[in-house]
Order: structure tokens, then sequence, then C-alpha cells
């Protein structure tokens, strides 16, 4: 091998040669970014075709199925929610899923009975809890951005209290519930945090 450094392939969305970003993920390399931000700033494709390419069909499956007669099993995390990763949320929502079964088998406690009505009440917690913010968040991030979240990911570059609140969404999407999706919500927001100004 010869002393050329490695680069990643199709990082960033930058394409080969560019020299820019075209297209980041809004929480990569801005104010609030990850830790991995830096390593990744001059990124470029190992070769002008390298690509990423990839299809998931994110679905809800229903979270009670039977391993034999009489024997219902509860399906967790992708297995029942499963979303295109692009959002990053799989061992997220995986984690948070484990977090609200064990609570809720706690709360049953040890005599049960743990049988189809607990399973889909606990599927139906976590849901609410957290897979449904989960898949909203992946849903957003999979088609171009809209105009109102471009103005948002501007005014992170701002405002670091829109950056944070931005980088908190990727840890828990149910904090983008009340401002990302709508651009009345979100346009509320920044006038709130800018004092009245985009």
């Amino acid at each position: 091998m010869g002393s050329r450094p490695r680069r990643a392939a199709g990082l960033l969305g930058r394409p080969a040669g560019s020299g820019r970003t075209a297209g980041a993920h809004p929480g990569v390399g801005g104010p609030g970014g990850p830790w991995f931000a830096p390593a990744l700033a001059s990124a470029e494709p190992t070769d002008p075709r390298a690509s990423l390419y990839g299809r998931i069909t994110p679905v809800v499956r229903r979270p009670v199925a039977e391993a034999a007669p009489g024997r219902p099993v509860l399906g967790m995390a992708d297995a029942v929610v499963l979303n295109d990763p692009v959002a990053g949320q799989g061992a997220n929502t995986a984690a948070r899923c484990a977090a609200v079964y064990l609570r809720a088998v706690l709360e049953r406690g040890e005599d049960g009975p743990f049988d189809e009505d607990w399973m889909r009440d606990a599927f139906e917690r976590f849901w609410s809890d957290h897979a449904r913010h989960a898949t909203a968040y992946t849903h957003a991030l999979l088609g171009p951005p809209t105009e109102h979240a471009l103005r948002a990911m501007a005014a992170a570059g701002r405002h670091p209290e829109v950056a944070r609140r931005l980088g908190a969404g990727q840890e828990d999407p149910s904090t983008l519930a009340d401002w990302w999706y709508s651009a009345e919500a979100t346009d509320a927001y920044l006038a709130e945090v800018s004092g009245g100004g985009r």
C-alpha cells in the first residue's frame, strides 16, 4: 500500500472531486454535530463512481405473534418497527424499546400474566413514547428537505440553541414533534429564538 490516506466512500454526500459537501445530514459537521464530524471534514469518495445505495421498506408489523399454538411472543425494535437507517435510529429505538418493555414487566410483577393483552399494551407504550417519533423523523429525512427544515438548519448555524435542539432530536425524536414537522411551528420557534426575525 502507498502512503495515500484512506478516504471514505460517499461520506457527507460529497461528489467526487468537488471539495464541497453537497447534502450533508443536518447533524453532521455543524454546531452541535457529533464528535466525529471533524474526522470527516476532509472525507472524499474513494473514486469518481463511488456512491452509497440502499433500500429499506419501512414497515410497522403486528407486535404479537404465535411461536406455537397458545405461545404468544412479543416482537421488539426493528422486528416490529423497521425504519430506513438514514436517521440512525435503529440502536436508539432498540434500547428505548427494551426500556419500555422492562418497565412494563416490572410494573406487572413476577406473577404476570404476560399474555397477549399485556404484550399489546407494552408495544402501544413503546409506539406512543418513542417509535412513532423515530418513524416520523426518519420519514422527514427520506425526501428533499422542506423549506422550513432548511430555515431551521440555517438558523442552527447562527443560534446554538437551535443546533442543540436539532442534536437532541437525533437522540430523542419526540423532542422534534412540537416544532420540526410544520412550517408554522418551525417559523414560530425560530422567531422566538431570534427575537422576532429569521
